[in-house]
């Protein structure tokens, strides 16, 4: 066991760690507004396929990879009789981010040349969409990373029972089966069997919001008796040790005591049930 939970908790390593990576890659992609020479200033705009990265400039591009948290790569210019910035036709870069995230320094060296001692440095724009887009870029993110690590933390944990749901034997019913579609949706099929004759019965009923160890519901079987059931789980006071639940049945007046014209009571019978199966059963059937 302890083995196993170390390995687990090097595989939850390895995944922050590589997410971490992926995510400080992913600081570079974005548009930039770069400055050189004093006051010169061009628009950056770079993009990331796979582990390489582009850059789009005026009249140029660059190729760079992602290396100690630092971009490097070449450059490549189309330059005309008006250019002065000595860059030349193509050279070298390195462009190091600030710990801000939203700037960085940069050096460029042109083809047959030393790196030179202006620096290519680079801001996030502030404009009015800007800043809130990688904020909500950095939250998906940040989501999906969790949706992730709770995957992963309950991928071998079974999937919750529903408290009802199951086969139940019973010392009235008989075989009850219940399926719990969820709390103001519950079902029940029941069978038993008196002098080899077998009654057949249905059941529907809520789960009681505010306290789901009990359970209501109104029954009727193939003899035509109906009623109100009501029944909770054991752990309740009153409980009978050995059955998972306990309740009563209220029948309804039949017929013919409804047609009398006396005061009568309606007959109440205890019920007690101990569960054979957490499975959802088949209510298709009785059996």
């Amino acid at each position: 066991m302890k083995k196993s939970t170390t390995s687990l908790t090097a595989v939850g390593i390895l995944f922050l760690m590589s997410f971490s990576i992926q995510a400080q890659s992913n600081d570079w992609t974005g548009k930039w507004n770069t400055t050189f020479l004093g006051n010169n200033s061009w628009a950056l705009n770079i993009t990331k396929s796979g582990t390489s990265y582009t850059g789009t400039f005026p009249s140029g591009k660059l190729v760079g990879k992602y290396q100690n948290g630092n971009l490097t790569g070449t450059y490549t210019r189309t330059v005309n009789s008006f250019d002065r910035t000595g860059m030349g036709n193509m050279g070298e870069f390195t462009f190091i981010m600030h710990a801000d995230k939203k700037s960085f320094e940069g050096e460029y060296k042109p083809e047959g040349k030393d790196w030179q001692a202006d620096n290519w440095n680079g801001t996030r724009p502030v404009s009015k969409y800007g800043n809130l887009l990688e904020e909500q870029v950095a939250k998906k993110e940040i989501t999906q990373r969790d949706q992730v690590l709770k995957e992963y933390a309950n991928k071998d944990k079974p999937a919750p029972i529903k408290q009802w749901t199951g086969t139940w034997e019973t010392d009235v019913m008989g075989k009850l089966k219940i399926h719990e579609k969820n709390i103001a949706n519950v079902l029940g099929k029941y069978r038993f069997q008196v002098n080899n004759k077998f009654t057949n019965g249905d059941i529907t009923g809520k789960v009681i919001e505010n306290n789901r160890n009990k359970f209501e519901g109104h029954f009727k079987d193939s003899e035509g008796k109906s009623g109100l059931i009501k029944i909770s789980y054991s752990n309740l006071i009153r409980a009978t040790p050995g059955y998972d639940f306990t309740g009563v049945l209220i029948y309804d007046f039949t017929p013919e005591q409804k047609k009398m014209n006396i005061p009568l009571t309606k007959k109440v019978v205890s019920i007690k049930g101990h569960r054979v199966s957490s499975l959802e059963p088949n209510m298709v059937n009785y059996n």
